[in-house]
């Protein structure tokens, strides 16, 4: 009796605080300290109980308890998105929204940073540290890394919070530069160059190690690097593909349009490939599929074109033709993930990504964005959901929504954060096996085809 007694009760209670959430968020959206203390109040009581962590349903809950705790859940959770957009209303102007109103939490999926004006002077951080002008510089950079967009945010440092440094990817300072970058794919066979005292070594490189070795005089380099700069997410500086954020709500379409576009697809799969024969044996993959469905191949290894200057005609395919795109990858190592995923988050495609490759895609992406095939033991079963789900326009429908939630920003990292790390990160650290960490048990062979 006593334990029913304190149910009702605290159901009663989480009933009554989120009517008075929702009561000030009407009255005053600003009124965010005195709501903030609500929510303190609330998650001090929550601790004080034996009922486990609110607004999770209850253990043995009934109806009510749960229909209490969720609705406390809704109320915090539109507190938060009002907060937040009042707080930060360029974000919303923008298009985003912050990652901290949302459960799923991935390195992938960031909360766009919104920098200060240059001339403006507000939020530097550099009162407090080196005043010295850090150089970034390169020992064999490609052409395509110092030119790419990907790789360009914030290069010139103007907006940064630790504006002191500069780029030199020409590599022409690099006897004297803070850091330098080296491309360990490319070294060939050349030996370690002279080094200036403090001077901070960074292995970088984007291809899967299936696809690249060291010098053959690999213990001059073995232990020389001080940080990784790579696709991997246990690298010092994180530079995937793309980064993800989440799209403001107020940008989705309605439920009724999602619909409408599933239900003018014709086709079920495309895929655009130019690589035949790689270690992932993809494309033995891919036939497997066609024994079972229809998957459209464009590019050298399949019968249909895409030239240049049809590009934006086959962008407008996927949207409207396909409703699954094939994203996979030449290899199957670990965190490798390319253009294959990002591609269609930018282009805000509206087809679903069917995904293969060495990313632990569960774990980094959403539920109900894209398709897994490492969930089927056969390419046939997975034929046969892709074909289940394409005839389903409402099932099909909700994942569009889900997928169009994320919107790719078109850059890998941002050279604010190598700034800050370069005039923060003081530990002395030394890798002492760098091609241990790249190579060893980071790819493996698939199984499924």
């Amino acid at each position: 009796m006593f334990a029913t007694n304190t149910r009702r009760c605290l159901t009663f209670f989480l009933l009554v605080l989120s009517l008075l959430v929702l009561f000030l968020v009407l009255l005053d959206k600003r009124a965010t300290d005195q709501i903030r203390q609500l929510h303190a109040y609330v998650t001090s009581f929550r601790a004080s109980t034996s009922l486990g962590h609110l607004p999770r349903p209850f253990l043995n809950a009934t109806p009510n308890d749960t229909t209490a705790a969720m609705l406390f859940s809704h109320a915090w959770r539109y507190l938060q998105h009002g907060v937040n957009n009042t707080a930060n209303p360029k974000l919303t102007s923008l298009g985003f929204e912050p990652t901290d109103l949302h459960e799923f939490k991935s390195p992938y999926i960031i909360t766009p940073k919104i920098y200060p004006h240059p001339d403006a002077g507000e939020g530097r951080k550099e009162e407090g540290s080196s005043r010295k002008v850090k150089t970034v510089s390169c020992f064999n950079c490609p052409q395509w890394f110092k030119n790419h967009p990907l790789n360009r945010q914030n290069a010139n440092f103007e907006a940064c919070p630790y504006q002191h440094c500069k780029l030199d990817l020409s590599g022409r300072q690099k006897a004297t530069a803070d850091m330098v970058i080296f491309f360990v794919g490319q070294l060939g066979n050349r030996k370690p160059p002279p080094r200036a005292m403090g001077q901070i070594w960074v292995m970088a490189f984007w291809e899967s190690p299936v696809h690249y070795s060291y010098p053959s005089g690999y213990s001059e380099w073995r232990s020389v690097f001080n940080w990784t700069f790579t696709y991997r997410t246990d690298s010092d500086i994180f530079a995937p593909g793309n980064r993800l954020a989440w799209r403001d709500r107020s940008q989705l379409l309605s439920p009724a349009d999602y619909l409408d576009i599933a239900k003018k697809k014709t086709r079920t799969a495309a895929w655009w490939v130019s690589n035949c024969s790689p270690y992932s044996k993809r494309l033995d993959y891919a036939r497997e599929l066609q024994k079972h469905i229809d998957v459209d191949i464009y590019g050298a290894c399949g019968p249909l074109k895409c030239s240049k200057h049809q590009q934006q005609h086959c962008s407008q395919m996927l949207n409207t033709t396909y409703k699954f795109y094939l994203g996979f990858e030449n290899s199957f190592c670990q965190d490798y993930v390319t253009e294959k995923l990002f591609r269609n988050f930018e282009n805000r495609a509206h087809i679903i990504p069917v995904v293969r490759g060495g990313l632990d895609y569960d774990r980094y992406l959403p539920p109900n964005v894209l398709v897994n095939t490492a969930h089927f033991k056969t390419p046939a079963l997975l034929a046969a959901h892709l074909k289940q789900l394409g005839s389903d326009p409402e099932r099909y429908a909700s994942m569009l929504r889900e997928k169009d939630k994320l919107v790719a920003l078109g850059w890998k990292f941002d050279w604010c954060d190598v700034c800050e790390k370069l005039h923060t990160d003081t530990q002395t650290k030394n890798i002492p096996d760098i091609k241990q960490w790249s190579h060893e048990h980071t790819c493996y062979t698939p199984t499924d085809v």
